[in-house]
């Protein structure tokens, strides 16, 4: 920055086209008493150097001008300066200032150019930087149509995984799936030696059931059947729909007297809740079930045919009871 040390007015008329910065005189109002001659150019559009200073930077120009003015000091600051107020395209420069409050009650104020770009190059500066803007801005429009798009893959694949192994009436593990958690039962129990059981449950006279009161009273009745089932099981067993009104239950870590038990409490259950049908028609039902213990002569194969040998025993011997 230029020393305002010993400046006066006859420096005025020597500054010529040589350098780049400004030198300006002008009172407390602003206005212009006296300028450098490499702002001739210029004169004639400006009288008061606060039409100079950009829309932006007004507030701050005015503030740095008080503080000189009533702490008779030099004031350095930065600001923009636009030579042509009526060119809306005009790029502005960026000035550092310096102030200095003289004895006539005129301020000194020399403007060095920090960045003096022409108008054309700084005209295809900020259009590159208009480009990058828009660019960006579709990048980011992209990013995020990708990310409502993948939150919405994600849900139609959760779905789809639902879908896959959930029976769709009932909410329980379909019968692809309760086999897959009978699979890994039987892969722990051949690791570990850990014991099982199994149930197979099927409702009693349920084509009765659908003959007086048509499937939709039929699929109330699976419905709540099943809510009532799941309610009753540990965390760690799994239920499913093995096929129309049989159920497959696996009790991981139960013997068979313990599965058996389980079983009557949950017959006992379902046959003391009352199911409310449409038309305020309400009935109670019951079921017949057949229990296994896995033993090591067992497959997974084996073991549900034993579970289903021991429900057709039920049945047989009057439904409504465990085996």
């Amino acid at each position: 920055m230029i020393s305002l040390k010993d400046l006066n007015k006859e420096i005025l008329s020597k500054w010529g086209e040589t350098t780049d910065t400004l030198l300006f005189i002008i009172k407390n109002d602003m206005s212009i008493v006296d300028f450098s001659a490499n702002f001739k150019i210029h004169s004639q559009k400006f009288t008061n150097i606060y039409e100079l200073v950009t829309y932006t930077h007004r507030n701050k120009f005015t503030s740095q001008l008080n503080q000189c003015i009533k702490e008779k000091s030099v004031v350095s600051f930065s600001t923009n300066f636009s030579y042509d107020n009526t060119d809306v395209e005009d790029i502005p420069n960026t000035f550092d200032i310096t102030m200095q409050f003289l004895q006539d009650d005129e301020i000194i104020i020399i403007a060095e150019v920090v960045c003096p770009l022409s108008h054309d190059s700084a005209k295809e500066y900020f259009s590159i930087i208009n480009t990058y803007s828009a660019i960006s801005r579709k990048l980011q429009k992209s990013e995020y149509v990708l990310d409502k798009k993948n939150v919405q893959l994600k849900d139609i694949n959760k779905e789809l995984e639902h879908l896959a192994n959930y029976d769709c009436l009932t909410n329980m593990y379909n019968r692809r799936r309760i086999f897959e958690e009978l699979d890994k039962e039987y892969s722990r129990f051949q690791r570990l030696e850990t014991i099982f059981s199994i149930a197979m449950i099927d409702i009693d006279h349920f084509k009765n059931i659908n003959d007086s009161y048509g499937h939709q009273g039929g699929d109330i009745v699976l419905q709540t059947l099943s809510e009532n089932l799941k309610s009753m099981c540990r965390e760690y067993d799994s239920i499913g729909r093995f096929g129309g009104e049989e159920f497959l239950l696996i009790l991981p870590g139960t013997n068979l007297e313990d599965a058996k038990s389980l079983l009557n409490r949950m017959l006992e259950k379902i046959a003391n809740t009352e199911i409310e049908l449409h038309e305020n028609k309400k009935i109670n039902i019951t079921f017949s079930a057949g229990v296994s213990q896995i033993t090591p002569k067992d497959t997974t194969d084996t073991i549900v045919a034993s579970a289903d040998e021991q429900l057709y025993q039920a049945k047989e011997t009057g439904r409504n009871r465990v085996c």
